[in-house]
């Protein structure tokens, strides 16, 4: 649910105003936000909670907030009355900004890889979260209990209200494969693990999520012990894992694509799984198009000239629940005409067999891109692959072009169709 503005400051009079500093601290902070909380704006801003622990009210005056150890007097409070068990909340965005009626603004935001975070009064920390606050995650809080006292993060997040048993202590670590992506030949085992002793790892082999609820499960019989998952691979296999601990943050999902080639040049028309027809939400539907194109394999050329070519090119693997893609109601490419960010969808993205560089994987969004090629009636579409802080880094770090392009560093690429110069084109006499 999203909340907007809220007036953050009780104002009533008081006979006493406590002067202590030691009374407000930092209670709790959400410094990876994606819509728990919007600013007037309608951002997502980062922000920071501060909480009078005391019986009696106690003024702001005085106090700042700041994310740099060695400037304990980077951002003013404004000035206010904080009842007793009151809450005071400040967006660190960084907009430095003063708000009458709303949340103010910090002059400072929030790292997620973490960051020194502090509560001063005349120079010296009365909250500080030293020397730096752990990882955090996307729309996961971190804080004190306000009963027990009790540090962790929150699935759910508070401002400005009284903060409840703490979900989290930290996160369970990385699955980790020990056979890396890429093309193969002959079949093989391939053990995932992880390092957080006594937890369950779920796997999926059909592009989905693994998820409490979907995938197939592996759970630890000694809580004192790592667990592992072993699976055979003899064909093309798309493979994402996470692991999860009752009282830890799931880690998150990790995939890894591997290829055969003798699976991929004779790539069945309808795919057990996969829709076909391939239907828009409006009924309107298209033959689906799965498969290589027979009147090029094995006809023009052969099956060992086709595979050897596939190796002799850079390879981007996209992994995704399959209705993200062709699902009727949801699916991008059967509803091209979809555009905006509520069409764009969340994948994997492999990058394999690019000239001097390692595998890579990241995590993304994908939408369809262009305007003739939206068509419906059209199989083959243009895509934009689009890299933010929501999915992964928010930028895509590799030499896509060679170690010698002018950069390496990309916030969104084109897959293009080549649609009019290609066999889907309306008109024969453009290819």
């Amino acid at each position: 649910m999203i909340r907007t503005s809220l007036i953050v400051t009780i104002f009533i009079f008081f006979p006493f105003v406590e002067k202590l500093h030691s009374k407000l601290i930092i209670s709790e902070f959400l410094a990876n936000n994606e819509n728990s909380l919007l600013d007037e704006d309608g951002h997502p801003s980062d922000w920071i909670e501060i909480f009078n622990t005391s019986i009696s009210p106690v003024s702001s005056e005085g106090y700042f907030l700041t994310d740099d150890e060695k400037s304990p007097n980077k951002w003013k409070l404004p000035n206010a009355i904080i009842p007793p068990n009151g809450y005071l909340v400040f967006f660190a965005s960084g907009k430095d900004r003063i708000n009458e009626n709303n949340y103010s603004h910090a002059n400072f935001s929030l790292s997620a890889s973490g960051e020194y975070l502090a509560l001063t009064f005349n120079g010296s920390p009365s909250s500080e979260f030293t020397p730096i606050y752990p990882d955090q995650y996307k729309n996961i809080s971190y804080g004190f209990n306000t009963i027990n006292g009790s540090e962790g993060y929150f699935s759910k997040s508070t401002p400005g209200e009284m903060n409840g048993p703490i979900d989290y202590s930290s996160k369970v670590s990385d699955t980790k494969f020990d056979i890396d992506r890429g093309f193969y030949q002959s079949p093989f085992n391939v053990k995932i693990t992880t390092k957080t002793k006594g937890s369950t790892i779920i796997y999926t082999i059909d592009g989905s999520n693994p998820s409490l609820d979907n995938g197939t499960k592996v759970v630890s019989e000694d809580p004192q012990q790592q667990i592992s998952a072993t699976l055979y691979i003899d064909k093309t296999t798309t493979l994402r894992a996470a692991a999860y601990k009752q009282g830890l943050i799931p880690s998150n999902i990790d995939t890894q694509t591997y290829l055969f080639l003798d699976d991929i040049v004779t790539q069945t028309e309808r795919p057990e799984g996969y829709p076909y027809p391939w239907v828009s939400r409006n009924g309107q539907s298209i033959e689906g198009d799965y498969g290589m194109d027979p009147n090029v394999v094995g006809k023009l050329y052969s099956l060992e000239e086709i595979k050897e070519s596939l190796l002799d090119i850079p390879t981007v693997s996209i992994v995704t629940d399959k209705n993200n893609l062709f699902g009727t109601q949801s699916g991008i490419q059967v509803n091209p005409r979809d555009s905006g960010s509520s069409s764009e969808r969340e994948i994997s993205i492999e990058f394999i067999n690019f000239e001097n560089s390692e595998n890579s994987q990241e995590n993304a969004g994908i939408r369809m891109n262009g305007n003739a090629s939206r068509l419906v009636s059209r199989p083959k579409h243009n895509l934009r692959v689009i890299f933010r802080d929501d999915y992964g880094k928010g930028t895509l770090n590799y030499p896509l072009f060679g170690p010698d392009a002018e950069t390496n560093r990309f916030n969104s690429i084109i897959l293009r169709g080549g649609n009019g110069n290609s066999w889907i084109h309306p008109s024969k006499n453009v290819y």
